[in-house]
């Protein structure tokens, strides 16, 4: 899905860059604008108010491909280092449910509409906090038509030898909070890369490659 939003912004820019006279980097520009981006659903408001509910449509209309979607709106999601500090906190999480809900109501408008949503990015870092609301959000989101995707942070926050067994135990405890609201409730897989980013491929070392850390998580999931 290629975002109108940002194929404006980049389309701007590059006829900024083309009145400086910097024709390479417009090109490269150019090349940008091509890449699917992620919509970000961040707040209760997005879901709730008609400009919100404007974004959701208008990513939904995509009917070629898969639309994406980042579900980002965890209570305390970083409480420990008080950064990314969002809107609701841990005395809010029956508005957190009510978030979700809305979230899901308005995809299960288009069933007909694939959607990947990238779930809670940077959560992982305080599980025990967390764990049973990110499987409630699994649970909330079991639609036909989505495919959900956990957060694993990167290798050089957990792609350590001593990191990667526990990463592992952590997301199926995740999994297991969620199967708490239904047997079958499931993940598609884990994103990665999300919140802060390493190499691609291009490293050996563990805990400095996505692709290294990739490999070694999959045998603990």
């Amino acid at each position: 899905y290629e975002s109108p939003h940002d194929r404006a912004s980049i389309e701007a820019e590059i006829i900024r860059l083309n009145t400086a006279g910097n024709a390479e980097l417009a090109a490269r520009a150019g090349l940008v604008a091509q890449f699917p981006t992620f919509t970000w659903i961040s707040d209760i408001t997005t879901v709730n108010t008609s400009s919100g509910t404007s974004k959701l449509r208008l990513q939904t209309r995509n009917r070629q491909g898969r639309n994406r979607l980042v579900v980002c709106n965890l209570p305390d999601r970083s409480y420990s280092a008080k950064v990314s500090d969002r809107e609701l906190h841990f005395s809010d999480a029956a508005r957190y449910e009510a978030y979700v809900k809305a979230v899901a109501s308005q995809l299960q408008r288009y069933p007909d509409v694939s959607v990947a949503i990238a779930l809670e990015p940077d959560s992982i870092g305080n599980p025990p906090a967390h764990e049973c609301l990110l499987g409630l959000a699994v649970a909330l989101l079991q639609l036909p038509n989505v495919s959900l995707y956990l957060d694993s942070a990167h290798a050089g926050r957990l792609g350590w030898p001593g990191n990667v067994a526990p990463t592992g135990a952590i997301l199926g405890e995740i999994l297991n909070s969620a199967k708490t609201h239904g047997a079958n409730v499931t993940v598609r897989g884990l994103m990665t890369n999300v919140s802060d980013y390493d190499g691609f491929g291009n490293k050996e070392q563990q805990g400095r490659d996505e692709v290294k850390y990739i490999n070694d998580l999959l045998y603990p999931c």
